[in-house]
Order: structure tokens, then C-alpha cells, then sequence
């Protein structure tokens, strides 16, 4: 789909994409731009559509991926563990697919901000820059979950067998 944003014109491509045989759903803007690819990582629950208040300026002159983790959005579930090392993996391998290539900025808000971590971390040569958008800390569980109830922390620890959105 084209679109025009004042002189610029920038492409926008929905697609469902096959990640470790699962389809993963993917919109990808082109601002036929040699910066560096901007990649969006969702908080835990939620999807691409966290992005639709600030997409279009983001856009409007960068090259950005923003996509459904598996079992959220449109995307499909998928039959490997929901760990952060396997959400990354799987992006990973989502960008080759979507053409989409090297050096990325990674953004990740709140648990997205973990994934975004482990992926600058496991694939450093790729990423020159990382946002952390009210990202949840990687010792979130020995600082913050120590101070809930035993009501809580039991409900939080459960809750992460299995990522869904928030209506599910």
C-alpha cells in the first residue's frame, strides 16, 4: 500500500511470515531510507497495534518492523517455549524473512525492553542502538517482586506459562 506523507513517499506491507513453523504477522514501513531499520518490541500481553499512536511519525522517514509475537495479535501460537531467548530467536529470523537488513535500532517497551536486551545482546554486531521504553528491569524478580503480596507473586509467576493478550 502506498501512501504520501508530505513530499515523502514510504510503503506499508502487512504480511504473515513463517517463523519456526509458525505465521508470525508483520507490518513493515519503508521510507526508502539508508538509516538504520527500527524494530518495535511490544509489552508482555500486547502486540503491534501498541505502536498505532506513534507509528506514523516514526515512519515518516525510517525504515520500521513492527510485528505480533507468536500467540498474540494475528499472529499464530507457536509450539516452543514462550521464553525471551525464544522470542528473540524467532525475531530474528523474522527479520531475514521480511528482508529487512542490518544494523538495527531496537525498541522495546516495558517486557519488550527485555527481549530487546537479549537481542542487542545475542546479536551485537547487528544492533547500533537501543530505546528502552519504561522497560521492566532485568532483576525486576529479586527487587520488585520480593515487595508484592504472596497473593501476587503467585498470580505473576503464573501468568508467564503461557503469553496471551490482555482480552484473553
Amino acid at each position: 500500500m502506498k501512501f504520501r506523507q508530505g513530499r515523502e513517499h514510504m510503503m506499508k506491507t502487512e504480511m504473515m511470515l513463517d517463523v519456526n513453523g509458525s505465521k508470525l504477522f508483520v507490518k513493515v514501513f519503508r521510507a526508502h531510507s539508508d538509516k538504520p531499520a527500527i524494530v518495535m518490541d511490544a509489552g508482555y500481553g500486547d502486540y503491534s497495534k501498541a505502536w498505532d499512536r506513534v507509528i506514523d511519525d516514526i515512519s515518516k522517514n525510517n525504515n520500521v518492523l513492527i510485528y505480533d509475537r507468536a500467540g498474540l495479535g494475528r499472529s499464530e501460537p507457536s509450539m516452543h517455549p514462550r521464553t525471551s531467548l525464544q522470542m528473540v530467536l524467532e525475531l530474528h529470523e523474522l527479520l531475514r524473512a521480511g528482508d529487512l537488513q542490518p544494523p538495527y535500532i531496537i525498541v522495546g517497551h516495558s517486557f519488550g525492553g527485555v527481549n530487546a536486551r537479549l537481542f542487542a545482546t545475542e546479536f551485537e554486531n547487528e544492533v547500533c542502538g537501543l530505546i528502552l521504553v519504561d522497560s521492566t528491569p532485568e532483576d525486576y524478580k529479586e527487587r520488585f517482586l520480593p515487595t508484592m503480596s504472596a497473593e501476587f507473586q503467585d498470580r505473576y509467576n503464573k501468568q508467564f506459562v503461557h503469553e496471551g493478550n490482555w482480552i484473553a
